[in-house]
């Protein structure tokens, strides 16, 4: 019954319904015109460029960058890394030195041997071979 009473009130704010932000100046409210930066709150998304698209296999976001914008996100958390361009057209993260991952996993309570499995995984599934370095996007090993 709770649970009902909560949906029926979101339902009844009109929250399902708002629309993004007008267009225009000031995101479409003069009153934010007079104000600097540090006195606005922004809405962002984390991992922005993580959608259900092709080549995401684990996305944070429910739409691409282009319709968070019209939707009124005005921050996009954005995560690039190294990556080696595969011949087979896949990317696999560059993790650098292997021990100074597995450091780093475990000051985030993660075991070694978590990424020892999780590198097994990738060079199993066909993230192995040389490739072509570049910069890109990218939310997951």
């Amino acid at each position: 019954m709770l649970i009902a009473g909560a949906i029926a009130v979101f339902l009844a704010s009109g929250a399902v319904t708002a629309s993004a932000p007008a267009a225009g100046p000031c995101d479409g409210h003069v009153v934010l015109c007079t104000r600097t930066l540090p006195e606005v709150a922004l809405p962002a998304t984390h991992n922005a460029m993580s959608a259900p698209l092709a080549g995401w296999y684990s996305a944070e976001q429910d739409k691409p960058i282009a319709n968070q914008l019209a939707d009124g996100i005005r921050g996009l958390l954005i995560d690039t890394h190294y990556a080696d361009r595969l011949p087979d057209g896949r990317l696999r993260t560059d993790v650098g030195d292997a021990q100074r991952l597995r450091s780093a996993a475990e000051r985030e309570g993660l075991s070694a041997s978590l990424v020892d499995t999780a590198l097994r995984l990738r060079e199993h599934l066909g993230f192995s071979g040389k490739g072509t370095r570049g910069i890109y996007l990218c939310h997951a090993l």
